[in-house]
């Protein structure tokens, strides 16, 4: 069986949710994987595929790929990880994900798409009017990056902040009171790290540290589980939107032997109370109350460290991800194509067989990525293709 896996960029999404299961049941040899990004696929390669796998694909350039598969009977699986159906109009991702054309484009794939795998039991009921056939699953911790045993804790105690600046100062404001009076109180016996998200006037503190977001997953993984951090703190707003996220922040925590403190939330209904983590309602001095808890007992702290790291390893190992990934790709086959298909050699949206320009000059893409504002990457990735195509249509003159 050859799996084609395709992505608008190689972020957390694919990595954990995908790639790390179907490299697993590569190694294995139950399947032929390939993946790269919708920019760089070849028609050859969606030819070759038994079964195509994307997730977050919204942008309407590239519905000539799932067009073209679909008439080949390839079937389809989304793997979706956030309710892209209803982004808050206030969020930066919306910029990008409400777009009217992307919003028909994800409709459409929805409803094209054998078989939609969710990461939240909240957005079943979401994707239902679009496709009936849509389950919920969980993703791997990828147990290579972490270490054999718990790292030792700090003296002080470090608690940790882990956020993307995109929604960083949005949750935080459910914790920044709390957290000022345990840094008031506690001063030097604590040490509060923020990472990927700066509060300006915490950051002045000795107490405080500020890490910047690190994009790639794998070294902030690898880096995150090692340091020994004591609490860890994830707050969420009450809306559908947010429960319909995935649960990554007690993946996370979890597998590092962090002791998250976690909303009470449909989003953490996996969280056993007091045994693999904390659970607390968004109300003014329930975060104080959690963390002075933990900091006042220090064996209630190794045990629940203990019991998530535990827990964790069982759930999201990739023996369980990779047979429910198994599972699921065996129940679609595909089907004999339609006569007279048109087979193209290359799409014009992309240089097949030319090294992309983040490959080129990876020094210059990840300046790109970190100071050109994310809602402007798809005007600039339009006009840029859009332009690919105008040359390419203008006719060669003789020599």
């Amino acid at each position: 069986m050859r799996v084609l896996v395709l992505y608008p960029q190689l972020f957390a999404s694919p990595i954990v949710n995908i790639l790390i299961p179907l490299r697993h049941l590569a190694t294995l040899g139950d399947i032929v994987l390939e993946h790269c990004r919708e920019d760089q696929v070849s028609p050859n390669q969606v030819r070759s595929a038994d079964i195509l796998v994307t997730c977050r694909s919204v942008d309407p350039t590239f519905k000539p790929i799932y067009e073209y598969a679909l008439a080949l009977g390839i079937p389809i699986i989304y793997d979706l990880d956030d309710n892209l159906l209803a982004v808050p109009p206030d969020s930066e991702v919306y910029r990008y994900f409400g777009h009217p054309d992307k919003q028909q484009q994800l409709k459409w794939l929805l409803t094209q798409a054998k078989l939609v795998r969710v990461h939240s039991p909240a957005l079943i009921n979401v994707i239902r009017p679009w496709n009936e056939q849509v389950k919920s699953v969980w993703a791997s911790v990828d147990w290579e990056l972490v270490p054999d045993t718990l790292p030792e804790l700090h003296q002080p105690l470090e608690i940790v902040y882990a956020v993307s600046p995109i929604s960083g100062a949005m949750f935080y404001a459910l914790i920044r009171d709390d957290i000022q009076r345990v840094l008031r109180q506690y001063g030097e016996r604590v040490r509060f790290y923020m990472l990927g998200y700066r509060d300006a006037v915490l950051a002045k503190q000795p107490n405080c540290v500020y890490i910047p977001f690190e994009s790639d997953y794998a070294a902030f993984f690898r880096a995150f589980t090692r340091h020994g951090y004591a609490i860890g703190l994830a707050p969420m707003k009450y809306d559908v939107f947010y429960e319909c996220k995935t649960d990554i922040k007690f993946r996370d925590y979890a597998a590092a032997g962090v002791v998250g403190i976690y909303t009470d939330s449909p989003l953490y209904q996996q969280v056993q109370h007091g045994i693999t983590g904390i659970i607390v309602q968004n109300e003014p001095g329930k975060w104080y109350s959690a963390i002075v808890d933990l900091l006042e007992n220090p064996a209630k702290l190794k045990q629940i460290r203990q019991a998530a790291r535990q827990f964790a390893f069982q759930r999201y190992h990739v023996d369980v991800t990779s047979q429910q990934w198994l599972t699921d790709l065996q129940s679609l086959q595909r089907q004999p194509s339609a006569e007279h298909i048109s087979h193209p050699e290359r799409w014009w949206f992309t240089d097949t067989g030319v090294v992309s320009a983040a490959q080129r000059f990876p020094k210059v893409y990840q300046l790109y990525q970190r100071f050109v504002p994310f809602r402007l990457h798809v005007l600039l990735s339009r006009l840029y293709h859009r332009l690919k195509a105008t040359l390419a249509a203008i006719p060669k003159l003789p020599r």
